[in-house]
């Protein structure tokens, strides 16, 4: 059901768009110069950062379509999709395939491939979307991937605006909605699909009390399956992930909301929980930092600092991935999450309850140990070997 959610069409290009134009020109003029050999170009970002709009965009361009006349395809390739069916939509929409192409595609004949996307000298392009990193490089290491940015704040605002009031290019909107939608805005963290979402649900309604109840039930309404977005298409990168690295971003569910995670100590943390897949001919520490770059490249986590020989030193969680986290986390009893007050003893008794293997704390200690964040891990259950960890 999320794949067919997912799937999309040319031909209904978003009409709001904030933030992409100078990355559509780039891109438009990316797939009409340059040699005259079959390019790749991707596009790699997380879930609802804007690929699917800004390829469409480009695709319905002026100059992409007066480059390419009569020979452009739109493909949208699942998870389970096989080569015979891509094949055949991609010759569909260029020209009616021969009676010799269909037998080929039939039997699927590996020499059909080289038909569907020449590799001779006739300036053959494709634009890929994907969240994948590595699938960007296997498609054509010779071409940067083109990565998607997260909207700055004045960028988020505007795109809010023109969903919620629709002319938002006058401003003409009520003085008392502002802060409630700037809060609002702010939970989003730049990603376009959670702003569009949200802007969605507040137009039909511009009460202060629709807003205000909007405003302090965010993650339940991006959570709507009726919405279709945010947490539904976020939740297809977590179905995607191998085995081996489902309990890695669970883990980061740990970490509080706008948390800099030390890389180093994530790495030691996921080795002494026994994450890391043991292999003989490899140290378990570079085996952490293969799933840390994994995460990484598929969008999961964002890097904040990198050391001068190019590894992640410091890293962070996108507030609406992290919240994914915490929820995949609870239904496996992964872990419970309080945010409490340290001395209060509700805190305390709720720290050995027997359905989460670790609990993760977040309050107010400045008073206490002059900190921000406190967080215990607990690995014990069932006399389960294991020792209390402090990370915070």
């Amino acid at each position: 059901m999320l794949q067919n959610l997912r799937r999309s069409s040319p031909g209904a290009e978003e009409r709001v768009i904030v933030g992409l134009t100078e990355e559509a020109d780039k891109l438009v003029k990316q797939l009409t110069a340059g040699d005259q050999r079959r390019r790749v170009i991707s596009l790699v970002g997380m879930g609802g950062i804007g690929k699917t709009t800004l390829a469409k965009k480009v695709y319905n361009h002026e100059k992409i379509v007066e480059h390419f006349p009569d020979c452009r395809a739109w493909i949208y390739v699942s998870q389970d999709c096989g080569p015979r069916e891509v094949y055949m939509q991609i010759i569909n929409q260029v020209s009616a395939p021969t009676k010799e192409q269909a037998e080929m595609i039939e039997n699927n004949d590996p020499d059909c491939l080289g038909n569907v996307f020449p590799d001779g000298s006739n300036g053959s392009r494709l634009l890929l979307t994907t969240r994948y990193k590595d699938v960007a490089l296997h498609a054509d290491a010779r071409t940067i991937p083109h990565e998607m940015r997260l909207l700055s704040k004045q960028q988020s605002w505007d795109l809010f605006c023109r969903k919620a009031f629709l002319d938002a290019d006058t401003e003409c909107y009520p003085p008392d909605l502002k802060e409630l939608g700037e809060e609002m805005v702010d939970k989003c963290n730049g990603l376009p699909l959670a702003i569009v979402v949200l802007g969605g649900l507040v137009s039909r309604n511009t009460s202060h009390t629709e807003w205000k109840q909007v405003h302090d039930n965010i993650s339940a309404y991006l959570a709507k399956e009726g919405q279709m977005g945010v947490k539904a298409m976020l939740n297809l990168s977590y179905i995607d992930l191998p085995h081996y690295l489902k309990p890695c971003f669970l883990h980061l569910s740990l970490f509080p909301e706008d948390y800099v995670i030390s890389s180093r100590k994530l790495l030691l943390l996921w080795t002494a929980e026994g994450f890391v897949p043991e292999q003989d001919d490899r140290r378990m520490k570079d085996m952490a930092e293969v799933c840390l770059n994994e995460l990484i490249n598929r969008n999961l986590i964002q890097v904040v600092r990198m050391s001068v020989n190019a590894r992640v030193m410091e890293c962070r969680v996108h507030d609406l991935v992290r919240e994914l986290a915490i929820e995949k986390a609870k239904e496996q009893n992964f872990i419970g999450t309080n945010i409490a007050d340290p001395l209060s003893p509700s805190t305390s008794l709720s720290l050995f309850s027997p359905k989460s293997r670790r609990r993760s704390i977040y309050s107010e200690f400045e008073r206490l140990f002059g900190t921000n964040m406190v967080e215990i891990q607990f690995c014990r259950q069932k006399g389960e070997p294991g020792t209390p960890s402090y990370p915070g």
